[in-house]
């Protein structure tokens, strides 16, 4: 169990988790800043258990990470045409339906 969350006029007690359910609950933090949060006790209730570790490796964070790639400068044909409409260029915008 990761905590309990109960609530007396207002103010929130038992809330609990280990660093990566934090990083969860919010929305995948960087876990240092998580680590700053708790260090100077900057949020009533920010209760942490267990390892304190700053390495995440959740899909979430991955596939943010993940950068298209570039879009080349410099077209790939660098033959001339030798009549009208040999090579055609288009753009094509997404349109919703």
């Amino acid at each position: 169990m990761t905590g309990v969350i109960f609530a007396v006029d207002e103010i929130f007690f038992g809330v609990m988790g280990d660093m990566h359910v934090w990083h969860r609950r919010m929305r995948h933090m960087f876990v240092s800043q998580l680590n700053k949060i708790k260090r100077r006790n900057l949020v009533d209730g920010f209760k942490v258990k267990g390892s304190q570790s700053t390495a995440c490796n959740c899909d979430t964070c991955s596939q943010a990470k993940i950068r298209r790639a570039a879009t080349p400068a410099v077209s790939e044909n660098t033959t001339k045409a030798s009549y009208i409409g040999e090579y055609v260029s288009t753009y094509l915008r997404d349109v919703p339906i």
